[in-house]
């Protein structure tokens, strides 16, 4: 790993231009999260907490700051300009590795940022982020962050017609499960406990394709350990990390000409 890389890496998330999207970002979404945790529901408590902790920030933050085929192209004053750093001796796994704990560490400051101000906002309400806030909230945030800045250095490893192909793909599963749960739920005769069992299924079908998450709460509260969720996680974050490096070494940069 380049430490020098890590450090300019981490300078240029901190693009102006980034930046007041990010803000953008974490306001709006720190100001809903804070509207359901100021309401004492089990229900909206659980929302709060998957919305606070779960993929979707570190998925989107880690899409728009690392992989540049959607935001940061190489043409942009803030972009990577890969033929300029491979000018150096600098080995490709060395790159890979540097790139995913740099977005690893500024997704987690964005997940704090966005918690301290949903739980001030919920603080005005007078409610407490103790029945959010725990032990496997923290698990999960860490262990989110670290597989979806993995799967989202691959995608920007890859040339672009590959990286736009993947992403679309994943994209598409996501709005057809979205519209088949959001359908099914205007269906009268479905019960509450049916139309969970589809909403479960569905969730299951869309991480069947990339399966990066892991519930820490199951892990530690489980009688046995669970290998198997382990193993599935540990290897698809080392698969990812392996194939962006085998893209990366396979991809030709020459300065000033990519």
């Amino acid at each position: 790993m380049s430490i020098a890389i890590l450090m300019f890496t981490i300078r240029r998330y901190l693009y102006w231009r980034t930046l007041i999207s990010i803000s953008m970002l974490i306001l709006g979404w720190a100001l809903w999260v804070g509207a359901l945790l100021s309401t004492d529901l089990v229900v909206t408590r659980e929302w709060a907490r998957s919305m606070l902790f779960g993929p979707f920030i570190p998925m989107c933050v880690a899409l728009y700051v690392i992989s540049p085929q959607f935001a940061n192209t190489q043409q942009r004053k803030d972009g990577e300009y890969l033929s300029l750093i491979f000018s150096r001796p600098l080995p490709r796994w060395s790159y890979v590795l540097s790139k995913w704990l740099s977005g690893v560490i500024f997704i987690l400051a964005i997940v704090i940022i966005q918690a301290v101000l949903a739980f001030a906002l919920a603080g005005v309400a007078g409610r407490q982020p103790r029945d959010v806030l725990d032990c496997y909230s923290v698990a999960d945030a860490i262990l989110n962050a670290i597989s979806y800045t993995a799967l989202i250095v691959l995608i920007s490893s890859l040339p672009s017609p590959w990286g736009y192909w993947i992403f679309a793909w994943i994209w598409a599963a996501c709005v057809l499960i979205t519209m088949g749960v959001g359908t099914m739920s205007f269906i009268t005769s479905l019960s509450v406990s049916e139309l969970s069992n589809s909403v479960v299924t569905a969730a299951q079908f869309l991480f069947s394709f990339f399966s990066v998450g892991i519930d820490s709460y199951h892990v530690f509260k489980s009688s046995r350990l669970p290998l198997i969720d382990i193993v599935i996680y540990v290897s698809n974050v080392v698969c990812y990390l392996t194939l962006s490096m085998f893209a990366m070494n396979r991809r030709e940069f020459f300065y000033a000409n990519d």
